[in-house]
């Protein structure tokens, strides 16, 4: 039986689980009755005839048998269950219709509980009667057939129910009019009562199990017969029954004769019908009634519909003519695109294209592409001539992966066989959330390709042309800072010795021009280096008070020789260590506060710091440089930050310049991450202002301690053997008049080879090599001395010696440090100061500028890289 929302059928279902419970209960009550021999269970009253045990037995598991049937699952284990119950209830009703039949005796009467001799109603101990016999083997091929695979088998179950039914009606009816012979046919054991009315509910509940297959439909459904058939099927079973039974009991009383009642009975039963039938055409026609009125609304809604249905197919044709617009619309637009796009199935075969598409590919017309597999037509080879498989091509990603793709290296061929270089986009099609094909877009890029070609050869033109820009500025630093490094040693040397006021007087002339002119070749190289996007900055920790007095100590013989106040202040919570570039903060603090010094002839120039920011570890400072000098015009205020650009033309020639530095500091600053900006007013002075973000340090550097550590008097019996390799002989000469002021022996090379060879005979403290020098330079001659410590296991010292402002070469060859030229005789005492360390075996070693972005360390030596 289904599950049902109507009513009827939520009865129906009630009643048939009530009688199998019932059915099986009552067999599982009498089996009780037998064990413990209660007479009660076992005929219900006392003088009847007793349900035998194997009748018991038959009606639990025929109860059994129903209700594991009633959910409609008999192809589940449970369904399997239940059509072997049915089957030995079969076999019992069988066997006990072969033993009257034959007269038989197969000991399956007493087989469970022995029957006395001479019980009531019964012809042989133990045995059921012939009729629940039948009624048995019939209830059970109806559980059997129940769900069965044909209709006609379904249909046999429900006309067994029935005869089963029928047969446990006669028993009762027996009973109900004391017809013996109705409940003892052919004068056998008599049927118990409690076993009759059992199998009569069982066999109904089978019956209407499946209420809406075969017989019981006629009595379940809707339609009117099957209406009247349920109002009057009770009265017909119910009425002639109470009727028959209250005449029997009229004439046993003497009230009337035989024939008095039976013309009661026949009377009462027509009167009774009559009423039945007229109750039920009244209720009939008022439902006709009821389904006339109906009707009639249902007409006048059908009508009212059908108004609404006109309207809604003018809508649709309406709706269908702008469609029709649309689609021609869309068609336009399509043909009307430069870009040529087409549709495809899963299956990759075209369902759309525009005009471009067809002329970009060769066809003539629309028609050739459509239906045709376009990776087939267009996209079957590599640019290479080697063939394209589709799963490999990237248009099929709107299948395989449900999104969109873009490619632009490929090419597309034509119907002539030729092909072009093509940027293509292909999205995928959905109706609702499944793909149904994919939408291409694709471009003709040849001349894209063409100009790109240019443009590459363009840029390795450009690129060539920096790479010979770079390597003429390197070479200019050589060759400038070469014969500078003489000019400015020299006049060092010179100026340690005995001279005249007016002797001194023109080498510091001279030695204030090498350094002007040293600061326009750092100007110029950090310029190309900007440009080149070859200026990093590097992240160490510093002393930022200690950073900025020495920047400022440089700077402050400039101001008193032009009775200036150089004034700092450091704002309370600027930390005292920090992590950061140093050296270009230091050079952007010079630059800015040199300019000051520069444009202001009385009156003060102050250096302020501020925390403007904060972000974690992180620091933003606010530095201002102001100054009561000239000031800027306010329209000159933004070029001043151009390249070679000055506020005024005069302002060069009267205090000289390159332009860059302001130009260099910027760049810096935005490095950092800040920015840099002038507030100014002619005549009244000017503040420059940057930010820069820093970050913070748990490390402890005392201001001033490094230095001054490494200054501490040596030892004159201490003396160094340096191997100087050096091909110019003024920087030869230089460096040797360097080192032997200073108590140590030189010995001098001409170039990396001489240098190695010097090596092999004899040990030195100290390597001073030059980069550029002939035959090997100092880059191959580090290396090789390298690769020999492998074998030696000893460590050679080695300090590059260079021109070049770009250190890395020098560390990534393997060298210990970088002095570069002009040598500042104070960055060689460090150096040697190390050297006289390590050789006293100093357990700290305090460097020279901790802060600086260069340590080197091997065996407890660290040198400076800058």
């Amino acid at each position: 039986m289904s599950d049902n929302d109507a009513r009827p059928f939520k009865l129906l279902r009630m009643y048939c689980d009530a009688s199998a419970i019932a059915a099986a209960g009552v067999g599982c009550l009498v089996l009780f009755g037998w064990v413990f021999h209660i007479e009660y269970l076992k005929s219900v009253v006392p003088g009847l005839v007793t349900m035998k045990a194997n009748a018991a037995l038959s009606l639990a598991f025929s109860g059994t048998s129903l209700w594991l049937l009633l959910p409609g699952e008999s192809r589940t284990r449970s369904g399997h269950i239940a059509r072997f119950l049915a089957l030995v209830v079969v076999m019992i009703g069988a066997a006990t219709l072969i033993e009257y039949l034959f007269g038989l005796n197969l000991r399956i009467d007493q087989l469970l509980f022995s029957d006395p001799e001479g019980s009531v109603g019964t012809s042989s101990p133990g045995r059921m009667a012939a009729m629940a016999a039948t009624a048995f083997m019939t209830t059970g091929l109806a559980l059997i057939l129940l769900d069965w695979k044909t209709r006609r088998g379904r249909q046999s179950a429900k006309l067994l129910s029935l005869w089963a039914a029928l047969i446990a009606m006669v028993g009762v009816s027996g009973y109900i009019f004391h017809a013996t012979a109705l409940y003892r046919i052919l004068l056998r054991t008599d049927i118990a009562v409690h076993t009759a009315i059992a199998l009569f509910l069982l066999n109904v509940a089978i019956f209407f199990a499946r209420p809406q297959t075969g017989i019981s439909d006629d009595l379940t459904s809707e339609r009117s017969g099957s209406v009247m058939a349920r109002r009057l099927l009770p009265a017909v079973f119910c009425i002639p029954i109470l009727l028959g039974w209250i005449t029997l009991q009229g004439q046993r009383a003497g009230l009337y004769g035989t024939e008095l009642g039976l013309a009661l009975y026949s009377t009462a039963n027509v009167a009774v019908f009559i009423v039945l039938v007229w109750l039920s055409a009244r209720k009939m026609n008022v439902e006709y009634n009821q389904r006339s009125r109906a009707e009639v609304e249902i007409r006048k809604m059908n009508a009212e519909l059908e108004g609404r249905v006109a309207e809604r197919t003018k809508t649709i044709e309406q709706s269908e003519r702008d469609l029709r617009e649309s689609s021609e619309m869309v068609r336009l637009l399509l043909d009307s695109t430069a870009e040529a796009i087409y549709g495809i199935n899963t299956q990759g075969n075209c369902t759309l294209c525009n005009r471009a598409c067809v002329k970009l590919l060769g066809y003539r017309e629309a028609a050739d592409l459509l239906g045709k597999n376009m990776h087939e037509l267009m996209h079957y080879m590599r640019p290479d001539g080697t063939p394209y498989p589709v799963e490999e091509c990237h248009i099929y990603q709107a299948f395989r992966q449900g999104k969109g793709s873009h490619v632009d290296d490929e090419v597309v061929w034509r119907s002539d066989g030729t092909n072009f270089p093509t940027e293509y986009w292909s999205y995928p099609i959905f109706r609702g959330e499944q793909v149904i094909g994919a939408v291409v877009t694709f471009i003709d890029i040849t001349e894209r390709r063409q100009a790109e070609v240019a443009l590459m050869a363009a840029k390795a033109v450009a690129e060539q042309a920096n790479r010979t820009k770079s390597e003429f500025l390197a070479n200019m630093s050589h060759e400038i800072r070469t014969p500078m490094n003489g000019v400015m040693g020299m006049t060092d040397l010179l100026l340690e010795t005995g001279l005249t006021p007016e002797q001194r007087e023109y080498l510091e002339t001279i030695k204030l021009s090498a350094d002007s002119l040293l600061t326009v070749v750092n100007d110029i190289l950090d310029f190309s280096k900007i440009e080149a996007g070859k200026m990093n900055l590097e992240i160490i920790d510093f002393n930022l008070r200690d950073r900025l007095k020495t920047a400022l100590k440089t700077l402050s013989v400039r101001a008193d020789q032009k009775g200036l106040k150089l004034l700092c202040d450091i704002g309370p919570g600027v930390p005292e260590v920090m992590r950061g570039d140093s050296n270009r903060l230091r050079q952007v603090v010079a630059n800015l506060v040199g300019n000051a010094i520069k444009f202001t002839d009385q009156g003060n120039v102050l250096l302020d710091v501020q925390v403007e920011a904060e972000d974690g570890a992180l620091r933003m400072l606010h530095f201002v440089v102001a100054d009561t000098g000239i000031g800027i015009a306010a329209a000159k205020q933004q070029i001043i930050f151009d390249s070679f650009s000055q506020a005024d033309s005069s302002t060069t020639r009267k205090y000289g310049g390159t332009g860059l530095g302001l130009t260099i500091s910027k760049h810096l600053v935005e490095k950092m991450g800040g920015k840099m900006w002038v507030e100014s007013e002619v005549g009244r002075g000017t503040q420059f202002h940057f930010t820069a973000w820093l970050g913070t340090s748990e490390k402890t550097i005392e201001a001033g301690t490094a230095r001054n550590s490494l200054h501490v008097a040596r030892d004159p019996k201490d003396s160094f053997r340096v191997l100087v390799a050096e091909d110019n002989q003024v920087n030869q000469l230089l460096t040797t008049r360097l080192l032997e002021k200073r108590g140590h022996r030189a010995v001098v090379v001409a170039n990396g080879r001489e240098a190695l060879e010097a090596l092999k005979k004899e040990n030195y403290d100290l390597v001073l090599m030059d980069i550029h020098m002939p035959e090997m330079d100092g880059i191959e001659a580090t290396a090789a001395i390298r690769r020999r410590e492998k074998e030696t296991g000893f460590h050679q010292p080695v300090i590059a010696l260079t021109a070049s402002v770009d250190r890395a070469p020098c560390l990534a060859a393997g060298m210990d440090g970088h002095l570069s030229k002009p040598i500042q005789p104070q960055e060689l005492d460090d150096v040697l100061k190390i050297l006289e360390a390590h050789r006293r075996e100093v357990d700290k070693i305090l460097l020279a500028d901790e802060e600086s972005p260069w340590t080197f360390q091997k065996n407890n030596l660290k040198f400076p890289t800058s």
